[in-house]
C-alpha cells in the first residue's frame, strides 16, 4: 500500500507487510501535502539471520535531516497551488534541532549531539526528510564510509564514521544545495550538530566543547560534487534480475522534466503535462502518457505550451522498461528526484546536457549498477533507470 484513505481523528490504523530483499534504512512520512514536512521518520531494516557486508558497527545512529517551517503547512500548501514558490522554511535540523546558528539557539549546547568513544564505529542512518531541498552532510576531520543507499548496499544513504580523530568536538553539518540564479534563491540553510568524544564538554571551561572543528563545505551552488558522489556508486550484492535487464528491453520511455506554469499556477510537468486529479469522477477521463513527448520540444526554451491532464502508462506484467529522465537546458531550472512507489531500479547512467541515444548508450554501467528507489536527474541533464514490473499490486 502507498497511500491510504485519512486516518480520522481519535483513531489509529495498523499496517502490516512484508519486508522482501531489502536491508538498510528507509523512511516514512505523511502523504497529505506539505505535512510530511513535520510528520515522518525513518524505517530500519536489519539483517535478520545474516550479517552486515561490511565491519560490524558498535553503534547505529539516525541522522534525520528535516526544515523547521515558521507558518501552517496547509497555508503552505494553498500558496504553492496558487503559484506563490518564495515560501522558504526558517531554518534547517539535524533530529529535530536547528543547532547554534539561528536566533532560537544560539548556544552550543542546544545542538543536536552525538556522543562518541574513540576507537569505536557508528553506522550513521542518514535521512532527507526536507520538503524541496538537497543537503550535503560532512562532519569535520572525519571520514565518512557509504555502504548502503535506499535500503540496497554499495561498494565502498547509511555511512559508517569510525571515531579516530583527537577527542575533542567536531561539527556535523548539513548544507542545503540550491541551483544558480535566475532560479529562485533561498536563504542559505545550514544545520550544525556536534560530533563529541567521551570525557570532552564535562565542564564549563572545557575549551575544546567551546570551540568545535568545523568542516570545509561544498558551495551551497555546487552541483558538481553531487553529481560524482551519486554517479561513482555501484552495487555490492549480487543482482538477481540483472541479466533480464541487461539484454532484453520491452519497453523504451523519454519523459521530460520541467516546472510549468498556467497563469499563475505553477507545477512540476511530464511532457510539458502536468497532473491534474480535481474533480475527475472516473479512470475512464485519465489520458495515456506517450512513450516520449507527442512532438520533440526545445528544452532550452521556457515558453513551449503546457497544459493539464492525468496521465497514465500501462504496463504489462514481467515487463523489462528502461526510461531516459531528461532535465531542461534553462538557466531557472532545477535537478529532479524521481521516485517510483513499489520498485526499485537500477540506475544505468547519469550525465550533462541533451541525452544522446546513440552516444550515452556507451556510457551504460550493465556490470554492478546501483539500485535504488530515487535517481537524480541532474540539473541540465538525463539519468537512465532500468526496472522489471513484478510488483502486482501497483
Amino acid at each position: 500500500m502507498i497511500t491510504q484513505c485519512p486516518i480520522q481523528p481519535s483513531n489509529n490504523f495498523t499496517y502490516r507487510f512484508d519486508v522482501v530483499g531489502q536491508e538498510g534504512t528507509l523512511w516514512w512520512h505523511a502523504h497529505v501535502g506539505s505535512l510530511r514536512a513535520s510528520i515522518h521518520g525513518a524505517l530500519i531494516i536489519r539483517p535478520r539471520s545474516s550479517s552486515y557486508p561490511f565491519p560490524k558497527p558498535d553503534h547505529e545512529i539516525p541522522i534525520v535531516i528535516g526544515e523547521w517551517w515558521e507558518m501552517d503547512l496547509v497555508q503552505l500548501d494553498m500558496r504553492l497551488s496558487n503559484g506563490f514558490l518564495f515560501d522558504m522554511p526558517g531554518a534547517a535540523t539535524i533530529n529535530g534541532k536547528p543547532g547554534d546558528l539561528y536566533s532560537c539557539a544560539g548556544f552550543i549546547k542546544e545542538n543536536n549531539i552525538l556522543n562518541v568513544q574513540h576507537g569505536k564505529t557508528y553506522l550513521l542512518r542518514i535521512v532527507n526528510a526536507a520538503l524541496d531541498s538537497e543537503y550535503y552532510f560532512k562532519i569535520a576531520e572525519h571520514m565518512l564510509t557509504v555502504v548502503a543507499a535506499d535500503a540496497n548496499y554499495v561498494k565502498t544513504l547509511d555511512a559508517l564514521l569510525i571515531a579516530n580523530a583527537p577527542r575533542g568536538g567536531y561539527y556535523m553539518v548539513a548544507k542545503a544545495y540550491q541551483p544558480l540564479k535566475p532560479a529562485i534563491q533561498a536563504l542559505l540553510f545550514i544545520s550544525r550538530g556536534i560530533v563529541l568524544y567521551d570525557g570532552q564538554g564535562k565542564h564549563e571551561e572545557d575549551d575544546l566543547f567551546d570551540t568545535p572543528v568545523v568542516p570545509n563545505m561544498p558551495d551551497q551552488h555546487d552541483a558538481i560534487t553531487s553529481f560524482y558522489f551519486n554517479g561513482n556508486l555501484t552495487s555490492l550484492q549480487p543482482l538477481p534480475l540483472l541479466h533480464q535487464v541487461s539484454t532484453n528491453i520491452d519497453e523504451h520511455l523519454f519523459f521530460t522534466l520541467d516546472a510549468a506554469y498556467f497563469c499563475r499556477e505553477g507545477g512540476s510537468s511530464c511532457h510539458n503535462v502536468t497532473h491534474y486529479y480535481n474533480n475527475m469522477s472516473n479512470i475512464g477521463t485519465l489520458r495515456d502518457l506517450p512513450d516520449r513527448a507527442l512532438r520533440m520540444f526545445n528544452y532550452n526554451m521556457s515558453l513551449e505550451p503546457t497544459s493539464k491532464a492525468t496521465s497514465v502508462r500501462r504496463l504489462w506484467y514481467n515487463t523489462t522498461v528502461e526510461i531516459v529522465f531528461q532535465s531542461p537546458l534553462l538557466a531557472d531550472s532545477y535537478s529532479n528526484p524521481m521516485h517510483m512507489h513499489g520498485h526499485d531500479f537500477f540506475i544505468l547512467a547519469q550525465g550533462f546536457g541533451k541525452y544522446d541515444a546513440e552516444k550515452d548508450v556507451k556510457r551504460y554501467n550493465l556490470v554492478d549498477l546501483p539500485v535504488r528507489n530515487t535517481v537524480h536527474v541532474p540539473i541540465f541533464g538525463w539519468a537512465v533507470i532500468r526496472f522489471v514490473t513484478k510488483n502486482p499490486d501497483d
